[in-house]
């Protein structure tokens, strides 16, 4: 049987050299997954896709919602990067926090 891998994409306008620590950081955490860099330069503008590739889709999300808070918090992200943080963080307040 073949296994299933789940693959997520998140680029930012940071540069390797500004996230390359953190990454290495969120990537010890979670050994199980594969976090591949990889920069991109277009006409006017340069970045850094982030591919995250693992077996669980839980796992996966965690390990993207960690380096979407700390692109979040750079200050460099997309409008729907920032959306999706913000429904992540009232989807856990309201499913995580019972009357």
């Amino acid at each position: 049987t073949h296994k299933k891998f789940i693959k997520k994409i998140i680029t930012t306008t940071l540069s390797e050299g500004i996230i390359g620590e953190y990454l290495a950081g969120v990537q010890r955490k979670f050994s199980n997954l594969e976090i591949g860099s990889y920069p991109y330069f277009k006409k006017n503008s340069f970045g850094v896709s982030l591919v995250i590739t693992g077996e669980s889709s839980k796992v996966v999300k965690e390990a993207c919602d960690l380096l979407i808070l700390y692109l979040v918090l750079f200050g460099h992200y997309s409008q729907e990067l920032y959306l999706y943080f913000l429904l992540q963080l009232l989807e856990h307040y309201i499913f995580h926090h019972p009357e």
